[in-house]
């Protein structure tokens, strides 16, 4: 199958792929810039993009601005709005124009396609000023526009104007994920200039546009999808810098996170402060400070180093290993290369002499699955040690999974492998942790928190990955939660499983003691919090990568860490019993028909004690998924809506999440009637219930919100399956 033919049968039909985007991370400080060497137009231009919002926290998120200086500048953003989410809005900082759409952007399941226009040569002030939402022309706005004056002059595409994305001045707060980027210098266009309806599913899509489209003098086309993220593919050659963003390479996760071995002290153990105290510096060639160390300082013998989806060498790699110990310890290095062929060398460690340099013979166009450190003495003084990677003469002081490209995108389609389209990540309206780096990361609260996945499972075989960086005592749950659970918001009290027998949940309880259980009483494999069986330790106090493989097509689910499978064999649970690829040993039955989500509780004494990375295949696996198995993106998910259902009020403004697979058109909610009769229909409002381009959102404390009370609601009319949708206005 070709690949436009491939396109087409993922339901797009309009046969125009997006292959990537590009995340911007406000922690990272990441942004694009440019200052053009020439003027454009002083009066018009046109801004298009596809934007995912990960931070609803009231913040501005700068799409593009253009500074001339820290109180003059002409900025596209989504403004921070309170409640949580902003507005739409095209603004200038001196002169004081301000266009701001009066519906609130808050769904981060879903791709928003935003477009400014601008001409002010317009005679009326309204045409000056264009703003669209998913090819809707905005016309209520916060309050009355102030536009720019007829003929003013605009200072965005002025020479030496700093053109910035993600970024105001030196101001960084942007948090979003951005695809298929057309700035048009000298022309204000529309919308459909740049995407259309699909005549199929109605969903506002993109197109293929660029060749119609005259960029001017400063006009720019970001794919993202090349070496250079800040390429130009308009063929102006108008490439922008790339700032605290990573394409491929070497990321800002430190690879600390992806050993495994009960590291005692996953700190910078080697920079210019410490490395004195730890090697002898006349043997161990130094020439970076940034050196980062792990070691291993209990009676475990070994440290396994797993880059997710490999480490490629282009040409040279050296090793630092060794042993932090005075006495004699002979420490022994394994490199596996994925091709299966392995390097292996010794060192014997001695007074102040702790550690070896390495130079790899064979790693020269292969590459890295494991580097492994052993010790043949079970002793808590061996710390075994890795002092750092050198590959290709760089020092690896970070790895590749938080590289900010993806094939996270606003148009589904074929690879012909997992599938590609708009991917789950955990959901900022239904968490109560914080959530970093595109709603993968998970830095836990100083007390419980609950965190769910953007997208339901109810048909389909489903695969994803959770790395937790390091072991922190009860460091919380992993697994998949029933609707019934996954509806309510439980605040910062984290309610046991065994206690809320409607709550269908399955996970395991990623504390040292490792509990594994099931919140539906009378379920197969049914164990309560203070049951067995007990986890191994090593499962739960090894930094590591959690699998999960769920079967909702024969109601079979399995959990995994590090390509071992947990499973009922018919006698016991063992490590290995597992198998999701024949379907035998399920470390659970699913034995409700239910809709789960990905879900991850944690506890933790400060913000800091460890990090949870999640991977829905928007970044390549640890560990390939068993056969059948696909990533949670909405190319593999079905469009079997759900109309009716209950939820369970909490009292709260942040009130309770409903999953609909689908966006609601119409809504009705009642706490009597069942089901809701035409009486009982509700209006979308910012204070009332957002639509979600998966479901709803109660935004109000009392209305259709008592705290415990149960409400009945029905949705007579959708506008689209959640795999054809896209995010969602409060209007």
């Amino acid at each position: 199958m070709g690949i436009m033919q491939m396109i087409a049968a993922a339901g797009g039909l309009d046969a125009y792929l997006v292959s990537k985007s590009l995340r911007f991370d406000e922690g990272d400080g990441a942004y694009l810039n440019r200052a053009p060497s020439s003027a454009g137009s002083t009066t018009s231009f046109t801004w298009s993009g596809w934007v995912k919002l990960n931070n609803l926290a009231p913040v501005t998120h700068y799409l593009f601005t253009g500074v001339n200086s820290p109180t003059h500048a002409d900025i596209i953003a989504i403004r921070a709005g309170v409640p949580a989410g902003g507005s739409f809005s095209y603004y200038e900082t001196s002169v004081g124009w301000t266009v701001t759409s009066a519906a609130l952007l808050r769904d981060p399941s879903a791709w928003y396609h935003l477009v400014c226009a601008v001409d002010t040569t317009q005679n009326t002030d309204s045409d000056r000023v264009k703003l669209y939402i998913n090819g809707v022309v905005v016309n209520s706005f916060t309050t009355t526009p102030p536009y720019p004056a007829e003929n003013q002059v605009l200072g965005i595409n002025a020479s030496g104007t700093d053109v910035q994305i993600g970024r105001y001045f030196t101001t960084v707060t942007s948090d979003f994920q951005l695809a298929e980027v057309h700035y048009i210098d000298g022309e204000q266009l529309t919308a459909s200039d740049f995407a259309e309806t699909n005549a199929t599913t109605g969903q506002w899509i993109p197109k293929d546009c660029s060749a119609g489209l005259t960029y001017g003098t400063n006009g720019f086309y970001l794919k993202f999808n090349g070496t250079d993220l800040g390429e130009d593919s308009s063929g102006n050659g108008n490439h922008l810098t790339a700032n605290n963003l990573v394409n491929t390479g070497p990321g800002t996760v430190n690879y600390i996170g992806n050993i495994t071995g009960s590291i005692s002290n996953a700190i910078d153990a080697f920079s210019a402060s410490h490395i004195n105290n730890y090697i002898n510096t006349s043997t161990f060639a130094v020439t970076n400070t940034a050196w980062i160390g792990a070691w291993q300082g209990t009676a475990a013998t070994e440290n396994v180093f797993t880059p997710p989806g490999g480490l490629p060498v282009t040409s040279s790699l050296i090793v630092y290993y060794g042993c932090y110990s005075n006495p004699a310890r002979t420490s022994t290095l394994l490199i596996t290369y994925t091709d299966t062929t392995t390097e292996t060398d010794t060192f014997t460690s001695g007074s102040q002499n702790w550690m070896k340099a390495f130079t790899a013979s064979n790693a020269s166009g292969k590459t890295i699955q494991t580097i492994s450190i052993t010790n043949s003495v079970t002793n808590n003084s061996n710390y075994q040690s890795f002092g750092g990677f050198v590959i290709d003469g760089a020092i690896l002081e970070s790895y590749n999974p938080a590289t900010d490209v993806s094939p996270d995108t606003p148009t589904p389609f074929d690879d012909e492998g997992n599938g590609t389209g708009n991917y789950c990540t955990m959901n900022p309206v239904h968490a109560t942790a914080t959530l970093q780096n595109g709603n993968l990361d998970i830095v836990p609260l100083s007390g419980h928190s609950n965190n769910y996945g953007t997208l339901g499972m109810s048909s389909g075989k489903w695969y994803w990955e959770v790395h937790r960086s390091h072991f922190h005592g009860n460091s919380g749950s992993l697994g998949f939660h029933g609707s019934a659970s996954a509806s309510k918001k439980e605040g910062t009290t984290w309610a046991a499983p065994a206690t809320n027998a409607d709550q269908h949940v399955f996970y395991i309880h990623a504390q040292e003691s490792g509990l594994l259980y099931n919140g539906q009483n009378g379920a197969s494999f049914s164990f309560t919090y203070s049951s067995t069986p007990v986890l191994p330790t090593d499962w739960c106090s090894d930094a590591g990568y959690w699998m999960f493989c769920v079967d909702m097509d024969n109601q079979k689910a399995w959990i995994g860490k590090d390509e071992d499978w947990w499973g009922w064999n018919g006698t016991a649970y063992t490590t290995t019993g597992g198998d999701p690829a024949n379907g035998t040993n399920p470390t659970f039955v699913l034995d409700v028909n239910d809709t789960y989500f990905p879900f991850n509780g944690t506890y933790g004494s400060t913000p800091t004690d460890y990090t949870y990375t999640h991977n829905f295949g928007q970044r390549p696996f640890a560990y390939t998924p068993p056969s059948g198995y696909k990533a949670l993106n909405t190319y593999n998910l079905d469009d079997t809506t759900i109309l009716s259902g209950t939820y369970v009020g909490n009292g709260d403004a942040d009130g309770p999440f409903v999953w609909m697979n689908a966006t609601p058109a119409t809504l009705r909610i009642s706490s009597t009637n069942d089901p809701p009769q035409a009486g009982d229909a509700v209006t979308f409002s910012p204070t009332t219930v957002d639509p979600l381009a998966g479901g709803f959102k109660i935004r109000n404390a009392s209305t259709n919100n008592g705290s415990g009370t149960t409400y009945y609601w029905s949705a007579p009319t959708t506008e689209s399956a959640f795999k054809y949708a896209n995010a969602q206005t409060n209007e």
